[in-house]
């Protein structure tokens, strides 16, 4: 029996007594760098291919079958959306309707196509239900275009350009499914997406190279344009229930396979992918940075987080082959061995666990060891690796070896010539390799050096392993082939790299681990087959007399069952009964509680009901107040920012006019300047010309013979050089010609052997290339055939095991279906109670939100009116004075420049003619000379003086054209603005028109009731009169009260409404009452408030106040109005105690108020007087104080003082008499 000894963890698994590899340190680990390389990389291939993963899509199909059968958010927002489109208030818009526009099938495909191939197909096939929608051939973009046209755009495949025009009916059916299919579509990838339980090796959602990113844009891209109402469809998902949260980082789209160790592992991104991967843990990128090449400081803190993760993970950071701690420091200064170490401490701790199995490899180990019989004393060898899992792997790879005479003791010399892997495979495989295959080395293995042995050993050794590489390539090549065949392990090391020289220990513990999980693997499915081959053979095997004796044992052992089963049932009822009964008591005993909670908890409830209304209306009252001082505060605000304002103005536009007149002086000022120097210089150049003029014509013959003779001089040089370089040219051409003809002989020769060369060697290239083509082919239909034998036998059970669970699975369905559809109606109902209280609130909003733009509208536009005509006015003006300034400018200049011409051109004839005569012998002679020159001169100085002429004419045009231009483009831009303000006046008008009207309406509805009422009840009183002068009174009594109830201040029409009032409740007792009964006492207080609220004329007040005095007396036996009648009164004499007429009407109207109502009602009339009268006490004070300060002065100051002052005296003589009870107050 084989003891396995557990050896202890240490931070070096490297055993002093192990040789080291031989070569140099620099080789060794280049070798650890390429299969660290190849080791990582493997777990991020650049690009999965997409028809080489049909188990990768399998997965998706299922999460994505899962969301949308189990999802209940996602059943919520697609029954929405149906009912939304049922309803119409989701639907495409008019022009995009026609679902056969080239345009929108464009726009719709390629949004589509920015998502990842595999899950756009997955997806379309899970939508549409076609289960053969990823099969192989699926993935080009012409296929994926076909599926969605025919998925979401219901077209056929290789539809016409244009296609047929379909009916309304059709239009709205397929615009309807496009939307549902398209929320779908984005739903369900996004929520599939999310999902914790997502595999590892699904590609992103979106495609990098593409510029959305996230469902929400997909969505928007998709729909935003094309929805009729709904524009925002992320904010109406969001509204459902359903928030599209899928974004696709930059960090998600890194490429973290590497190519160089010391460079790539710097900034810790790769690390911290790699250590995710190998935990299970998902993409967790929170604390780190990226990009953060070239950046110390952050790659330090990527590298600090991912070391931290390591030492949560109990990975040792220490090195290989020394206990140096591995700091994050050396990993980013781009230490080779440092990241050497920490991949290689990830491997051992992380990658070794998850690849090899512990419990399955001393498993394996123990059965070997049973098989081969194997004493206890031949299995104690020694291992000298520390790690328990390198010492398991070892110790299995001993075990085999020993049955095939190979010992195997480290993983570097025993392991160099590729024979103990090759023993490997073909335990476990052997019709993979056979061992007639495997090739022995000509020199034996060196063995372990112990502590006798001589120093340079171990060299001797490693020398006689490279003695014979064919060998051991060949072996390695074997072993590689038949990984290859099996698959899933990565290119740690290539069979010549292994074979040429002597392998490092650690690389080939990894490839051994690789080689030995993927052989287990195999092992455990040669064993299942092999277990299921021998049942199944067996039970074909049996005969008829088996068959009998087995259905015996089987009945005897039925009977012995059956006796058992019914006497446990027997037992079972007894105890059922029982325990039925004791239920029974509970259960009522539990009734019995429940029904007195019940009534608890109505009780509870109403008072709870109770309070709530009390607090309501309490919280109401406090609401309410508050509101009232915020308004008030907020109109003095209004008023002091509008006088703020107005001073502001004013000051600002003091400033504009003193800057006008500076600004114009100045202006005048640089106008004289210009013009004196513009004199002063036309004078100095004239001067200056006509000097150089003169210089001028004295030099012009000596320069003219001089530069002749100059230019004959060099062109006879000029000439002479050409002759000489047309012969040098001629010669060096034909030198050139005979050396390219040399070199093409030459090349064309070399070109025709190379081709012969390359022929042959092509040719016999492709005979090898035929004959391993063939063997190839042969070997892969022999293992094909016998794949399919094993394969069939296997289906059939997990077909009938797979029967039984899709029952189940259908059973549970449709449970949770039943209770999905149960919830539904309680969710339907509850968003319909929440609907109908959001579009209330929606209204209500709406209508507040209107009243304050109108507003705010009113203000500004006649804020713009003034200041557009303000501008008009002042720019006419401007722009008529500036034109005046420049056509008296431009005259004058044109004089004063004619007049200046035409003097000097007179001086200048008048002193040719003189010097002519003076000097007519001199130039005799020259004149000859000179005479076909003089045209000429005169003729050019015409022509500038033509030319300055047209040049200044053109420029003063250019300046008018300018003006004009200016001047048209601001008119056109005054009509534009008039024309606009004019249609947005008449939409405006509109609008207010169309809102009178409603409000009108609104308005009669509400006070229809009422109206109606109390024309019913005058009809009555009407037909109930018994004489005909009542009847013209109580109809005079209607048309006032329909007036007086529609008023709401008091006009010329109310005054005389309330006239023919009195006149009719005077004289009618029948106008009395039915006046009372048509509520005209509250029409007349409110009156009374607004005209307090504005300044009457005393006439109109004094009909209000004796219809008030009427209807006082009629209602004497009612108890509360006269109270609230004279609360009203009392506010307008407060309000009207600036204005001694209006409160002398109003104070005899309570004298009399107080001779007909109770001593209760007068004694809390006179407190109201006597504060009253204080208020006008401290006011003639006042009053009389500013009189004293005016003192004997004269002016409408002083008499309007004087008059107040005399104003207020009598009013508190007035009120003091009221006080005392005098009847005497002056009234009308």
């Amino acid at each position: 029996m084989l003891h396995l000894k557990k050896a202890p963890r240490a931070a070096s698994f490297v055993s002093e007594k192990e040789p080291r590899p031989a070569g140099p340190l620099k080789e060794r680990q280049n070798v650890q760098e390429q299969a660290l390389i190849a080791w990582v990389n493997s777990k991020y291939p650049e690009q999965p291919d997409l028809q080489a993963h049909p188990q990768l899509q399998g997965l998706l199909r299922s999460r994505l079958q899962r969301t949308r059968a189990l999802g209940a958010q996602y059943l919520t927002l697609m029954a929405t959306i149906e009912e939304r489109l049922r309803k119409g208030r989701l639907s495409l818009q008019d022009e995009k309707q026609q679902l056969g526009s080239l345009t929108f099938q464009k726009s719709i495909l390629d949004a589509l196509c920015c998502y990842h191939p595999l899950w756009l197909q997955v997806a379309l096939g899970v939508i549409s239900g076609d289960k053969a929608a990823t099969q192989s051939g699926m993935w080009s973009k012409q296929a994926l275009a076909d599926s969605i046209r025919s998925v979401m755009l219901q077209l056929p495949k290789n539809a016409p350009a244009r296609p047929a025009r379909p009916m309304p009916v059709q239009q709205m059916s397929r615009g309807q499914l496009l939307i549902k299919r398209v929320i779908m579509l984005v739903v369900l990838l996004d929520q599939t997406a999310m999902a914790a339980d997502l595999p590892s090796q699904a590609p992103l959602l979106f495609a990098t190279s593409c510029a959305i990113k996230s469902s929400a844009e997909m969505a928007c891209a998709l729909l935003r344009k094309h929805l009729q109402g709904e524009h925002d469809i992320v904010r109406a998902l969001a509204k459902l229930g359903c928030s599209l949260s899928y974004q696709q980082a930059p960090s998600d789209e890194i490429k973290f396979s590497i190519s160089m160790l010391a460079v790539d592992l710097r900034d810790g991104v790769r690390l911290n992918r790699l250590i995710e991967h190998l935990t299970g843990l998902g993409r967790q990128q929170e604390g780190l940075h990226y990009p953060c090449q070239n950046k110390r400081g952050l790659q330090l803190q990527n590298l600090s987080v991912v070391f931290d993760k390591l030492r949560a993970l109990h990975v040792c950071l220490k090195g290989i082959e020394d206990d140096r701690l591995i700091a994050p420091e050396n990993v980013a200064d781009g230490e080779r061995q440092a990241s050497l170490d920490v991949l290689w401490r990830i491997f051992l701790d992380l990658q070794l666990p998850r690849l090899i199995s512990r419990r399955q490899l001393e498993l394996e180990i123990v059965r070997l060891t049973r098989a081969v019989a194997v004493g206890e004393d031949e299995c104690r060898f020694s291992v000298p690796q520390n790690h328990p899992h390198l010492h398991l792997l070892l110790t299995w790879a001993a075990t085999i070896c020993r049955q095939h005479q190979c010992t195997v003791d480290n993983f570097s010399a025993s392991f160099a010539s590729g024979r103990a892997l090759c023993i490997l495979v073909h335990h476990y495989l052997p019709w993979l390799m056979p061992i007639s295959s495997i090739q022995e080395a000509s020199v034996q293995q060196p063995k372990m050096l112990d502590e006798n042995t001589p120093p340079n050993a171990g060299s001797q050794n490693s020398h006689s392993v490279n003695l014979a590489p064919t060998a051991a390539e060949a072996n390695f090549a074997q072993v590689a082939a038949a990984v290859a065949s099996l698959g899933g392990m990565p290119a740690i090391a290539s069979a010549q790299a292994l074979a040429h020289s002597n392998p490092d220990a650690l690389t080939m513990a990894a490839y051994t681990a690789y080689v030995g999980a993927r052989l287990l693997e195999s092992a455990a499915e040669e064993r299942a087959a092999f277990c299921i081959q021998t049942h199944w053979r067996r039970r074909t095997s049996w005969s008829p007399g088996m068959m009998r004796a087995r259905r015996h044992r089987w009945v005897t052992a039925a009977a012995c069952i059956q006796r058992v089963v019914r006497l446990w049932m027997l037992r079972s009822h007894l105890t059922a009964s029982r325990q039925t009964r004791r239920r029974m008591l509970l259960a009522i005993s539990r009734l019995q509680a429940c029904w007195k909670r019940r009534k608890q908890q109505q009780y509870y409830l109403q008072l709870q009901a109770a309070a709530i209304l009390l607090q309501a209306q309490h919280r109401g009252r406090l609401v309410r107040r508050e509101y009232r001082r915020l308004k008030a505060a907020i109109q003095l605000q209004t008023l002091w920012r509008g006088r703020a304002a107005r001073l502001e103005l004013r000051r600002h536009k003091g400033a504009r006019v003193v800057q006008k007149c500076w600004r114009g002086h100045q202006s005048r000022q640089l106008l004289k300047q210009s013009r004196a120097s513009t004199v002063i210089s036309r004078h100095v150049r004239g001067w200056q010309a006509r000097a150089l003029a003169w210089q001028m014509r004295a030099h012009g013959y000596a320069a003219t013979r001089i530069q002749a003779t100059w230019r004959m001089h060099r062109v006879l040089r000029h000439t002479a050089a050409v002759r000489a370089a047309s012969c040098i040219q001629k010669h060096w051409a034909m030198l050139q010609f005979r050396r390219a003809l040399h070199r093409h002989q030459a090349a064309r020769s070399i070109q025709t052997r190379w081709r012969g060369l390359a022929a042959r060697q092509h040719a016999a290239q492709c005979r090898a290339a035929r004959s391993i083509q063939s063997c190839w082919r042969g070997w892969l239909v022999r293992r094909s055939l016998l794949l399919d034998r094993c394969a069939t036998l296997i289906q059939r059970c997990w077909l009938s095991r797979q029967q039984r669970l899709a029952y189940l699975k259908l059973k549970h369905h449709c449970i949770q279906v039943q209770a999905h559809a149960r919830a539904h109606i309680y969710r339907a109902r509850y968003r319909r109670q929440l609907r109908l209280i959001t579009i209330f609130q929606a209204c209500w909003r709406g209508f507040r939100t209107r009243n304050i733009i109108r507003d705010i509208k009113a203000r500004a536009s006649s804020k713009r009116a003034a200041t557009l005509k303000r501008a008009i006015r002042r720019f006419a003006k401007a722009a008529h004075k500036y034109s005046q300034s420049m056509v008296a400018v431009v005259r004058i200049q044109a004089a004063w420049r004619g007049h200046s011409a035409r003097k000097a051109y007179l001086a200048w004839l008048a002193r040719l003619e003189a010097e002519r005569i003076e000097r007519e012998r001199e130039v005799a002679a020259a004149l000859k000379t000179l005479t076909h020159w003089l045209p000429v001169f005169r003729a050019r100085v015409k022509f500038l003086q033509v030319r300055r002429a047209i040049c200044f004419l053109q420029s003063l045009w250019r300046i008018k054209f300018q003006q004009r231009r200016a001047a048209s483009i601001c008119i056109q831009r005054m009509a534009r603005g008039w024309m606009a303000r004019q249609r947005f006046c008449s939409h405006y008008l509109g609008m207010v028109y169309i809102q009178a009207v409603w409000r009108g309406h609104l308005v009669r509805q509400s006070s229809g009731a009422a109206v109606h009422e109390a024309r019913r009840q005058i009809e009555a009183a009407y037909a109930r009169a018994p004489q005909c002068q009542e009847r013209q009174l109580i109809t005079l009594t209607f048309s006032c009260l329909h007036v007086i109830q529609s008023a709401k201040c008091l006009d010329a029409q109310e005054q005389e409404a309330c006239t023919l009032l009195v006149f009719c409740m005077e004289n009618s007792t029948y106008c009395c009452h039915h006046a009372l009964e048509a509520n005209l006492l509250q029409a007349a207080m409110r009156l009374l408030k607004s005209a307090s609220k504005q300044k009457p004329t005393a006439a109109s007040l004094d009909q209000l106040l004796a219809l008030v005095e009427l209807l006082m007396q009629t209602c004497l036996h009612d108890s509360v109005l006269p109270e609230r009648l004279m609360s009203t009164v009392l506010e307008a004499l407060q309000h009207f105690r600036k204005h001694e007429e209006l409160f002398c009407l109003v104070l005899g109207t309570v004298m009399k108020f107080e001779q007909c109502c109770g001593s209760q009602l007068c004694q809390s009339m006179r407190k109201t007087l006597e504060s009253l009268q204080s208020l006008l006490m401290r006011d003639e004070e006042r009053e009389s104080k500013h009189v004293q300060h005016l003192g004997g002065t004269r002016g409408p100051a002083a008499q309007k003082a004087g008059g107040r002052l005399e104003s207020l005296r009598h009013q508190l003589q007035q009120l003091g008499m009221a006080i005392a009870g005098d009847t005497a107050v002056r009234h009308r």
